[in-house]
Order: structure tokens, then C-alpha cells, then sequence
């Protein structure tokens, strides 16, 4: 949901993966900074200790090359509540940026074109 808004929302990269998965690829991208890159980690506190440990690692790898990282601790009583939460705090995040960066959330030109150029 995340990358999802963030790429049509907000007019922005995005690109999504979970842990360990991320620790055998993507990582590898950020050896050489070549872009400003942020990465936000969704914490969840009934994750097991070794998780948190690799989450914490990765982090400190990240903030070495100069990865922005935001950490988002998520909340809610079960999980449902947890999820709906994220996914709202998803879209307010994405539409805000949208609104800094003066793009129109709405708008997707790029997907117009391609749907045109297809027929």
C-alpha cells in the first residue's frame, strides 16, 4: 500500500520489500548513493527479538550511506486495527507529500498516456 501511494500519490518512487527478503537485494543498491533515498521501517512491537535486532541492523547500514530512515512504530489493539491504521497514516502521508512537492494527487498523466498509446 505503501509504495503504491507513494508512487501514484505522491509522484514519487517507491519500491517495497519486507525483512530478511530486503537484506539479500535491495540492500545492494544502496552501496553506492546515487539519489536521495529515504527508507520507512513499519515497527511492529510483538515482532521477535531477532527480527528487531536485523531491523536495528539494517537501519545503522542504511543511515552509513546517508539513507534517510523513518521509523513508524504502528499501533492498534489487534491486528485488523493495526492494518487499517497504516494503511490510513499510507494515504495522509502520501497526499501530504503530493501537496510539498506541488504535484496534484489525483492526477496520472503517465498512466493516461500509456492507456492511449496501448489501444
Amino acid at each position: 500500500i505503501w509504495k503504491i501511494k507513494l508512487n501514484e500519490t505522491a509522484k514519487t518512487f517507491a519500491s517495497a520489500n519486507v525483512l530478511p527478503e530486503a537484506n539479500h537485494n535491495e540492500i545492494v543498491g544502496f552501496e553506492r548513493k546515487s539519489f536521495p533515498a529515504a527508507a520507512i521501517f513499519l515497527k511492529n512491537p510483538a515482532a521477535a527479538p531477532q527480527f528487531k535486532k536485523r531491523l536495528r541492523i539494517t537501519e545503522k547500514l542504511l543511515k552509513r550511506r546517508g539513507v534517510s530512515v523513518i521509523e513508524l512504530q504502528t499501533k492498534g489493539k489487534t491486528f485488523l486495527q493495526n492494518a487499517w491504521r497504516t494503511i490510513i497514516l499510507a494515504d495522509w502521508t502520501a497526499y501530504s507529500l503530493a501537496r510539498l512537492r506541488g504535484v496534484d494527487p489525483t492526477e496520472t498523466k503517465i498512466i493516461d498516456q500509456l492507456k492511449t498509446l496501448i489501444k
